[in-house]
């Protein structure tokens, strides 16, 4: 498969798996899951997040990423500072839903007209969030129910399996989502395109809303 696809500010042609930019922005468990498996896909990640201890430790060790097959470490670029970052073809959100927004914000520099943006955040109002930052066509949404821990600086267990399942939000399915797709399967994250990405999300808010509790 040719893997050269042209987008950008300058409409420049590059190889996705050399050249595309990913910032994970909240690097907790679930960010340093997708942004481990986007790394080992072949894409140019950097992980932000505000803990410094957790980004000192990933800087000088690696990230260290328990599977059901082992232990392994992830050589990944970390960031405390967004300033720090200079661009990003692609940004993916992973902080709380209360958070959204002011996250965003803080990464509009590096938003540019076609900039993707990436929730698989739980809740609703992501979206709307984004929206105010950048196009509705460049906002992809989904859901995920893989499980991930956090067990200390620089260190998380990503044992087990599930589905993530994503559509652009204007309901497109371009060769950027394709792509993206295939990065996350090729990484060992189980993706597929969503015929109807919300009734997804709906779906997850009210089994979240139902089961929680309990």
């Amino acid at each position: 498969m040719n893997n050269e696809h042209t987008y950008g500010k300058n409409s420049l042609k590059i190889n996705w798996r050399k050249n595309m930019k990913i910032v994970i922005i909240g690097s907790g468990a679930m960010g340093c899951r997708f942004g481990s498996t986007l790394q080992q896909a072949g894409a140019d990640v950097t992980l932000y997040d505000i803990w410094k201890d957790h980004v000192e430790a990933i800087n000088k060790n690696g990230l260290m990423v328990e599977t059901d097959d082992g232990v392994k470490v992830i050589e990944i670029k970390a960031k405390n500072d967004l300033g720090e970052i200079k661009e990003a073809d692609l940004i993916m959100i992973f902080t709380k839903s209360m958070h959204t927004k002011s996250a965003v914000e803080s990464a509009k520099h590096l938003i540019g007209e076609n900039t993707r943006i990436v929730t698989l955040q739980n809740g609703i109002g992501n979206i709307e969030s984004i929206m105010e930052f950048c196009s509705p066509d460049n906002i992809i949404a989904g859901t995920t129910n893989y499980a991930t821990d956090l067990h200390g600086p620089g260190k998380i267990v990503a044992k087990g399996h599930g589905i993530t399942k994503l559509k652009n939000y204007n309901g497109v399915a371009d060769d950027i989502l394709n792509e993206f797709v295939r990065m996350l399967n090729d990484g060992g994250i189980i993706s597929k395109i969503s015929e109807d990405v919300m009734v997804e999300i709906w779906e997850k808010v009210a089994f979240n809303a139902s089961l929680n509790g309990l």
